[in-house]
């Protein structure tokens, strides 16, 4: 046989064992837990003054939108702990699955860091929104 024969030969048989690598790593990748469906959830509120407020249907389709873009960060992370946090927990009620709470620990930048034992048990969740999922947030209940 040729010398380009071969090679060819080679070539394809690396091309077919790529293409099995990433068709199995397709099927066998775990769902991610951390996304929420947007007829998954029944309603939300935010805890604030010992009350909870409920989101209105368009302040809680935001809010989920907010929540999927969140990154899982582990708790070593350094964030600011001089700016106060004027709400308390999210309470995220779902139809057919437990409820998730999230709570607000501090913030990074402008950013939200959030403590879900649900979610992220062994660290927190990183707004990315660059604040406005807190403007978000602060529209949800009378100051």
């Amino acid at each position: 046989m040729k010398f380009t024969t071969i090679l060819t030969w080679m070539v394809l048989i690396g091309m077919g064992i790529i293409l099995m690598l990433n068709f199995t790593r397709l099927v066998t990748q775990q769902k991610n837990e951390r996304y929420l469906s947007y007829n998954g959830v029944r309603g939300m509120a935010l805890e604030h003054g010992k009350q909870l407020w409920t989101l209105s249907f368009e302040q809680q389709n935001k809010a989920i939108e907010q929540i999927n873009l969140c990154l899982s960060i582990g708790k070593s992370m350094r964030h600011q702990e001089g700016k106060p946090i004027e709400f308390g927990r999210i309470v995220i009620y779902r139809f057919n699955a437990p409820d998730i709470y999230l709570t607000p620990i501090a913030y990074d930048g402008d950013n939200l860091i959030f403590e879900s034992k649900e979610w992220n048990p062994d660290g927190y969740l990183l707004d990315v929104s660059g604040g406005a999922f807190d403007t978000l947030l602060r529209s949800t209940y009378d100051p």
